[in-house]
């Protein structure tokens, strides 16, 4: 009788000490814990577990493991945010780090790509690309494949890619966040957009990929106002053949200061311009074509496209700046009241009702807003990399000298001011003051008498 009360209060004491180291490890396991900075487990998340200062025991995150095309790269875990699924509706965050580190890397190559693995598969990767030198965001995608290319373009780049583990089903839900620049690093090369012009057309010359220790060199005799424009690792200069642009073969030399220069052969082919025979009153030739009206040119008008902004305030294509018929081609021969001139049309007439809309043909800030003796109410704008449109003989103007106008904004309104014969714009375009024809950079191609009404309508 004796024994047996003796092995029941034994028993009675196991199964004490039993249910009383369980509860004392379920209490500790809902205690708020510290700070945990390892994310590197040895196993699967669903059964490796980690433990804090206290031995408080919780479910390991998942691990990443990154791996690069090149040699290996510096990155930095920016962040981790884990939260431990309770089994009541509920979680507990059991890590979250913050950290930063500097690191630098350079490839010589865009056919890189970074790849990473993991022991238990995201439920999305977001993955951003900023441009460190202008603070932007280039590039933004959401992806589930374990690989991303490296940007095509030469440039300082931050990629800040992030891991989600968001499924309400796991026994966790977290992420990780880490950050990785990279600097691409492309061989510099030159680029022509022809090698062959008319007279009135232009060449786009472009230097790619030129670091800050290259200087880029064009050597020429075809335009003397010729410069090439730098926007971040690019540098771009147009070439343009007027009508005073002789007929022939130049050579050209390009490269960067220190090197060897290669060699180009350029072509300019003669455009036939037409003949104009115009008839104007001689009275308001007179007073229109003077000495003082040449004077009051030359002092305000020529000078506005001498300078022009380095970077190109326009991003799109250009728009005709009115509609109509066309009374004068580019470049056309004059001959007033029968006598010859000495000049060239300088632009396109475009003839319409008097106070029909005149729109900026693209984004430019207006130099030149102003009343002339020869040309009327007259708008100049830079358009930037020494790119300027030109609007004569308007009946009056609304944009002012300084005003920033936008691509298809009205800036006044058709008219007969100055030297001219009836209701129209007369519309120059330039680089800097050697003028093109307009069609160029409207149409692809010029625009004449044969193909005005597809275009001008």
């Amino acid at each position: 009788m004796k024994k047996t009360l003796t092995y029941l209060l034994i028993t009675v004491v196991a199964m004490a000490l039993i249910a009383g180291v369980y509860w004392s490890v379920s209490f500790l396991i809902n205690q708020d814990s510290e700070v945990i900075q390892s994310s590197q487990p040895s196993a699967s998340p669903e059964e490796s577990v980690f433990s804090n200062e206290d031995n408080t025991v919780y479910q390991a995150p998942p691990k990443v493991i990154f791996s690069f095309s090149w040699d290996d790269a510096a990155f930095s875990l920016q962040s981790e945010n884990w939260y431990q699924n309770l089994g009541s509706g509920g979680y507990h965050q059991v890590s979250g780090i913050e950290s930063s580190q500097e690191a630098d890397n350079t490839i010589l190559t865009s056919d890189e790509t970074i790849s990473f693995s993991y022991d238990t598969e995201p439920d999305s990767i977001i993955y951003e690309v900023f441009d460190q030198n202008t603070d932007t965001l280039v590039l933004s995608e959401e992806t589930t494949d374990s690989t991303i290319p490296v940007m095509s373009e030469q440039g300082d780049y931050l990629y800040v890619i992030t891991f989600l583990w968001n499924d309400d089903h796991r026994l966790y839900t977290g992420e990780y966040r880490y950050t990785l620049p990279l600097f691409v690093d492309l061989p510099a090369y030159f680029e022509f957009s022809k090698l062959s012009v008319k007279q009135g057309d232009f060449i786009k010359i472009t230097a790619y990929n030129v670091n800050d220790d290259q200087v880029p060199v064009v050597n020429q005799s075809v335009f003397n106002r010729f410069k090439l424009f730098k926007s971040g690792y690019t540098y771009e200069g147009f070439l343009p053949a007027g009508y005073y642009t002789g007929k022939g073969t130049y050579e050209l030399e390009y490269g960067f200061l220190g090197e060897p220069l290669l060699k180009e052969s350029l072509t300019v082919l003669p455009y036939d311009f037409k003949i104009q025979y115009l008839w104007i009153n001689e009275t308001l030739a007179a007073a229109t074509k003077n000495d003082e009206s040449s004077a009051e040119y030359n002092k305000y008008f020529s000078p506005t496209r001498w300078q022009s902004n380095e970077q190109a305030y326009y991003t799109e294509s250009f728009v005709l700046p009115a509609t109509g018929h066309l009374s004068t081609e580019f470049g056309e021969n004059r001959y007033t009241n029968g006598l010859p001139t000495s000049y060239h049309h300088s632009g396109l007439d475009i003839g319409n009702e008097i106070d029909s809309p005149i729109y900026a043909t693209n984004r430019g800030k207006v130099v030149l807003s102003m009343y002339l003796i020869m040309t009327g109410n007259t708008i100049v704008i830079d358009h930037g990399q020494g790119l300027f449109s030109v609007y004569f003989h308007m009946n009056s103007t609304i944009a002012k000298e300084g005003d920033m106008v936008e691509r298809g904004e009205q800036i006044g309104y058709m008219g007969t001011t100055g030297f001219s014969t009836g209701s129209h714009l007369h519309f120059t375009m330039s680089f800097f003051d050697t003028n093109i024809d307009p069609g160029y950079l409207l149409v692809g191609e010029p625009i004449t008498k044969e193909n005005a009404e597809e275009y001008l309508n």
